[in-house]
């Protein structure tokens, strides 16, 4: 956790017919940085992301699970915008 290796996704694809994903959420910690490594994520080449999103009104220290690492929805439809 609280590691992001972009330096794996080049040699997983040649190694794997599977799409590759990278989980910004759970390799930062920290819903403030999910965006910045969702881009970076994609930008090395990853297939995909899994992201964690908690309700737009939510307290994220009293959700249930991951509260500090999950995104708004208004973030992640802005997010989508960008990398797309």
């Amino acid at each position: 956790r609280f590691t992001l290796d972009l330096d794996v996704i080049a040699p997983l694809k040649k190694e794997t017919f599977l799409p590759v994903l990278v989980d910004p959420s759970h390799s930062t910690g920290r819903a403030e940085m999910v965006p910045f490594a969702a881009k970076a994520g994609i930008g090395a080449g990853a297939h995909g992301l899994l992201i964690e999103v908690i309700g737009e009104n939510a307290d994220p220290d009293t959700v249930l699970s991951d509260g500090k690492q999950g995104i708004r929805p208004s973030v992640l439809r802005e997010l989508i915008r960008e990398i797309r």
